[in-house]
C-alpha cells in the first residue's frame, strides 16, 4: 500500500474514481498482506463515499437547474441519474 497518498477530501471525483479502481484491482488480485487489505478496505470506502457525495451533489445541482428553467415535472423532462456506485458494498 503506498503511504503518501492524497487526503481524501482533498481528491477530485475523477481522482478518487481512479485510486478506487487501482485499489479495487489491488485488493481482488490477493497478493497483499492482510494488514494492507485492511487499510485498502478502509482507503477504498473513503473514496467511495467521496465519489457518491460527488454524485450526489451533481444531481442536486442539475434537479436545481432543471426547476429553475421548468424542467421539473414534464415528461420530456431528463429522468434521474443513476449511479454506478449504488450496487458497490465496501
Amino acid at each position: 500500500m503506498q503511504k503518501s497518498l492524497k487526503p481524501v477530501d482533498e481528491l477530485s471525483f475523477e481522482e478518487a474514481l481512479a485510486e478506487l479502481e487501482d485499489l479495487t484491482t489491488s485488493l481482488s488480485g490477493g497478493d497483499i498482506t492482510l494488514k494492507d487489505s485492511v487499510e485498502g478496505y478502509k482507503r477504498g470506502n473513503a473514496l467511495l463515499k467521496r465519489c457518491r457525495k460527488e454524485l450526489e451533489d451533481a444531481r442536486q445541482t442539475i434537479e436545481t437547474i432543471d426547476e429553475d428553467a421548468g424542467l421539473r415535472g414534464r415528461d420530456d423532462a431528463p429522468s434521474r441519474p443513476t449511479s454506478d456506485f449504488d450496487d458497490i458494498v465496501f
